[in-house]
């Protein structure tokens, strides 16, 4: 039997004998222990890819004093996100700089989530409802694998649980202060919250909702004092906005993104594929699923899902009328946070996408518990528990046969590269050198690949380098490194690199490819200038070569740093002439402009820029090559130091 909370206060309800307290302790404890398992184990099976490195860099950086975020990633609305989308994820950060233990400060929160909902339900309704709800987010495929990486739309469903208790306590908590105390909570979650995801507008409209039905109006002091500390994140974003960036704002006034409308972008439908545990593998084993003999039982699981979610839906509405006031304000809490969502991304101009309804989880998973509140037929209930103890033990078995699946390799249309992958790679590399890494590019914030390496080496001596532009040849000791077969820094050093290793501990995981530099076989490999090119960005022009390559003729040249230049990138141009276009003021035949990124680089170190042409067969068998750089912006070229131009001209190049 529910307590009725119109009459004993929520802070002052009795304990039904030691035989409830252990039962209420006892489930609590099975449910948090499942949740755990399936959260925690397979460390390193967890996604880890361009959001979750950019992410985790941010994050890195803002704990560690580097760069303090004033805005987030983009996000799938096109706009960028807002920086508590980072704020969030520095706590773990402060403590160690391993993604690992800020995926599991994820699946902390999700699990909190959990016993936010037993709490509740075991309040409000009774033991068997908050065993039941918690007992279904513990093991929904959903909630699991939306628990298992560095997302911010994995707290979703932490915000929506935490939301649902405030918003229940500002009502029926016993003294206003603690009623005032958590409407100001309630108010400032909920602009947290849509700073963390845009998803969580949805809890804004329901704060409205509310503030209008309950007339928080009249609790004005709160409100105002709520949202004054809802703002505070949000003020770097709003300085950095006004002084430096207004395209920041303008993101956000010029729409919501592409708006795809198709079938299965239905709020509703993506709301209840979510709550039957419909094809969520593209979240884990993807094509490997098939291997799985579990994965044969997810047309099964999905039936008993609906099964348990039609009964919990008529047990709602049938109990309607015999709740207390208390249960039927929680009750009305519930149908607010289950429709909202629904209701939001069926009216606003956005492309619905399924993790925008996690926040209806809670929500869902009360309903699926309430059969047991409302249904007084034992046999029923008898009934209703082998349906959920048996769909329960399906998914986490599913659950836990996915993650068996993709242990120890990469699931194509699935998980895709995990956190394990890049450090397993890592671990077989030397502890002691300097790391230079070539990788598709040196843009930490709009590609994965760099921020990836960046996060995981974060501790050590690493420079990142643009692997299909540039090679980059330190001064001192140090290990080459490339993350991709085919890169062309690695086709540029290979003759010259020494005890060459492939590291692929992970089936199916992108090979890292590592060596040290043999300078030797470097002075015998390019074709060297008599005198040297000096320009005024810094770099020195030492020599080249040209060949054939990867159905590419390819231009190589080798600089000496001896400054840096100010801008973070300038291009270098290659322009093929022929005997009629010799004349530098007439178009070249050919040209080839590839980036020079400065920002890794040191004086002394050698860089070597790599252009491509792919028209081999309209490249005649002599060229001559006119070689210089210029700003990008402005497209001003750089000087020879001595005065007698902007480019260094080689003559009479074989086509080999």
């Amino acid at each position: 039997m529910a307590t009725d909370f119109a009459e004993i206060p929520l802070e002052q309800h009795p304990i039904q004998g030691n035989h409830q307290r252990w039962l209420q302790w006892g489930l609590l404890l099975v449910v948090v222990v499942l949740a755990a398992v399936l959260r925690f184990s397979y460390p390193g099976v967890n996604s880890f890819a361009s959001d979750e490195a950019r992410v985790s860099l941010m994050a890195l950086d803002t704990a560690h004093g580097v760069q303090i975020a004033t805005y987030g990633i983009a996000s799938s609305a096109g706009a960028r996100n807002l920086p508590a989308s980072i704020y969030v994820f520095v706590p773990p950060f402060l403590l160690s700089s391993d993604p690992l233990v800020a995926t599991y400060f994820v699946s902390l929160l999700n699990i909190t989530a959990i016993v936010f909902v037993y709490w509740l339900a075991c309040r409000i309704w009774s033991i068997e409802v908050a065993f039941v709800a918690a007992l279904y987010l513990a093991v929904s495929p959903f909630d699991v694998f939306f628990s298992r990486n560095i997302w911010t739309q994995n707290l979703l469903v932490t915000l929506s649980a935490l939301w649902f208790v405030l918003a229940y306590r500002s009502m029926v908590s016993s003294t206003s202060l603690v009623r005032s105390a958590s409407l100001v909570a309630l108010t400032m979650i909920t602009g947290v919250g849509f700073q963390i995801h845009f998803a969580a507008i949805s809890l804004i409209f329901a704060w409205v909702y509310l503030v209008v039905r309950y007339q928080w109006w009249k609790s004005w002091l709160a409100l105002i004092t709520g949202i004054a500390l809802s703002v505070i994140p949000l003020l770097p974003f709003l300085y950095t906005a006004a002084c430096c960036a207004p395209e920041l704002v303008t993101e956000y006034l010029a729409g919501a993104g592409d708006v795809i409308v198709d079938g299965n972008r239905s709020p509703l439908l993506l709301t209840l594929r979510m709550a039957t545990g419909s094809e969520w593998n593209y979240l884990a084993a993807g094509e490997l699923a098939q291997t799985s003999p579990i994965m044969g039982t997810t047309g099964m699981s999905v039936a008993l899902a609906t099964i348990a979610l039609i009964a919990g839906a008529i047990a709602f509405l049938f109990a309607w009328r015999r709740q207390n006031r208390g249960q039927r304000i929680a009750s009305e809490i519930l149908l607010v946070i289950l429709i909202t969502p629904i209701l939001v991304f069926t009216l606003l101009p956005f492309t619905s996408r399924l993790h925008y309804f996690l926040t209806t989880l809670p929500a869902i998973a009360l309903i699926v518990g309430m059969p047991f509140f409302a249904i007084k037929q034992q046999l029923f209930k008898v009934g209703l528990y082998v349906i959920v103890l048996v769909l329960a033990a399906l998914w986490a078995l599913q659950v836990e046969g996915s993650l068996r699946v993709i242990n120890g390799r990469t699931a194509p249309n699935g998980l895709g590269a995990t956190l394990q992958s890049f450090q397993a790679a890592a671990s077989e590399l030397a502890d002691d050198v300097p790391l230079v890494m070539h990788t598709q590019s040196t843009d930490t914030y709009t590609r994965g690949e760099p921020a990836i390496w960046q996060v995981i080496f974060y501790e050590r001596d690493l420079r990142l380098v643009d692997g299909w532009h540039n090679a980059l040849l330190p001064a001192g000791p140090a290990l080459f490194l490339a993350d991709a077969d085919g890169m062309p820094a690695y086709e540029e050093v290979q003759d010259y690199l020494d005890d060459v290793q492939r590291h692929q501990p992970i089936e199916g995981a992108a090979p890292v490819l590592a060596g040290t530099l043999n300078f030797d076989g470097f002075e015998d490999t390019y074709q060297w200038l008599d005198e040297p090119v000096a320009f005024s960005s810094g770099l020195t022009l030492l020599g080249w070569r040209t060949r054939t390559i990867s159905q590419r003729y390819r231009v190589s040249t080798v600089y000496r740093i001896d400054g840096l230049p100010e801008e973070s990138v300038i291009n270098q141009f290659t322009h093929l002439r022929t005997a009629d276009t010799l004349d530098p003021t007439t178009p070249p035949f050919m040209v080839a402009d590839i980036p020079l990124t400065p920002a890794n680089w040191r004086v002394g170190d050698i860089v070597i820029g790599i252009a491509d042409y792919l028209a081999i067969e309209d490249i005649p068998e002599t060229v001559t090559i006119d070689i210089g750089q210029y700003e990008i912006e402005t497209g001003t070229r750089y000087q020879r130091a001595d005065g007698s131009g902007d480019f260094a001209r080689i003559s009479d190049v074989p086509h080999n």
